[in-house]
């Protein structure tokens, strides 16, 4: 039985539930914002079991785990704001009793894993450490540090977030990847609030998504519509071209390094391609969204998942 772990409004989980049951493959899906409204837990005699869809689940029923994004619990009545949130934290420590009990290789990915896995400036010394083409990178709240690494760099810089980039509020935000431009210089003010990431900026050909499910990686080339496109998200990847590549022989050996590494079932890897045909690598997403690349490339990632949770 797979147990897939996420959110209502999670469009990506919708995507593949609809293929499992088509299907007519073994699953539950448990909606950490309703969880609360629609399901129930019970221990009792050393066994701890969850009520789900009409049925009753025990820890080791569930073959494997869909970590996707889960989000807060949310109690819907009862009490003042105050007790709902007590309300909601006793459901969380009953709910991740009830997880707990899930062996961690059953996982994709354990979130210990994906925690571990989401660090960028971890993750770009781990990938120095393992052979890969890295940026040069600079971390700083110092303006004077910004001036000196733009001249090193040729005036070739870009600014980028450290976290997910993720403004949330009445109106949700996505801070974009953008070019440091020379008029930048004289406004730096704002690096002082916070440690801000500053790179190289990469002349690329072309970006690689690579999704790797299990021991199988998908690599997807994808050239946006503007010749000197920084960020590709833009815009909602309009005019981009997709085209399915294989992954260079060292590349793929040192991805499964890195995916082995952190204990990961699945990771989403971003790579610049240079005009020499060298890989840099960008950034690992250990929950990053594949569901487009399915229907805009026929990456068939999809069907991959399912093989890894039900036949592998």
């Amino acid at each position: 039985m797979l147990l897939v772990l996420s959110n209502s409004k999670d469009e990506t989980a919708d995507y593949l539930c609809t293929r499992i049951a088509a299907e007519r493959l073994p699953f539950v899906r448990l909606d950490s914002d309703s969880v609360a409204r629609k399901s129930s837990l019970v221990a009792r005699g050393g066994e701890i079991r969850i009520r789900l869809s009409g049925r009753e689940f025990s820890p080791r029923q569930i073959s494997n785990v869909w970590y996707r994004r889960p989000e807060a619990i949310r109690v819907p009545r009862g009490g003042d704001g105050g007790e709902r949130r007590h309300a909601a934290e006793e459901w969380a420590a009953a709910l991740e009793g009830f997880l707990s009990l899930i062996p961690r290789s059953r996982w994709m990915n354990h979130p210990a894993s994906n925690a571990s896995a989401s660090l960028k400036l971890e993750q770009l010394v781990r990938a120095r450490r393992l052979g890969f083409g890295v940026p040069r990178t600079l971390l700083t709240q110092n303006e004077g540090e910004v001036r000196k690494f733009w001249s090193e760099c040729d005036g070739r810089v870009v600014v980028k977030p450290v976290s997910d980039g993720r403004i949330r509020g009445t109106r949700d935000r996505l801070v974009y990847t953008n070019v440091l431009q020379k008029r930048h210089l004289d406004s730096l003010e704002d690096v002082r609030n916070c440690p801000t990431l500053f790179q190289e900026k990469i002349e690329k050909i072309a970006d690689v998504r690579v999704t790797a499910v299990g021991d199988r990686l998908i690599a997807i080339s994808m050239v946006g519509s503007k010749r000197d496109e920084v960020d590709i998200r833009r815009e909602n990847m309009s005019g981009v071209k997709y085209r399915e590549l294989e992954v260079p022989g060292r590349t793929a050996r040192k991805l499964v390094a890195m995916m082995r590494g952190y204990g990961l079932r699945f990771g989403a890897f971003d790579f610049g391609v240079r005009p020499d045909g060298s890989w840099v690598f960008f950034e690992l997403n250990p929950n990053g969204q594949w569901a487009w690349l399915d229907e805009a490339a026929n990456a068939r990632i999809a069907g991959r998942l399912i093989e890894e949770f039900f036949h592998g």
